[in-house]
């Protein structure tokens, strides 16, 4: 059986949610309000994450720890890093698909 990552926690009000942490940070960010036909919060979609550099990052972290609890910030900070990672990710195999249709 796969046990849910807030499985462990003594209530469940500690989990974030992914695209609730990435909403956050993208406010931080002075990213336009994007809702979807629901009426949800889409701005963790229509951020350019792939954008992000170092001094942005730094900025970040600071403003999360001065307006949230450690704990808190901590796991926004793990959401923007799998984002990050992911749309790097995502950069790097469009680059390699495009030099492998340059090279045939």
């Amino acid at each position: 059986m796969v046990r849910p990552i807030w499985a462990g926690c003594s209530a469940i009000s500690t989990w974030i949610e992914p695209s609730q942490a990435l909403n956050t940070i993208a406010t931080l960010l002075e990213v336009d309000e994007s809702r979807n036909a629901a009426g949800q919060d889409v701005r963790c979609l229509t951020t350019p994450w792939w954008q992000l550099r170092y001094a942005h990052t730094v900025a970040i972290r600071s403003a999360l720890a001065e307006n949230y609890a450690p704990a808190t910030a901590n796991k926004l900070l793990a959401a923007l890093g799998n984002m990050v990672d992911r749309a790097e990710a995502i950069v790097r195999a469009r680059a390699a698909g495009l030099r492998h249709e340059h090279s045939t």
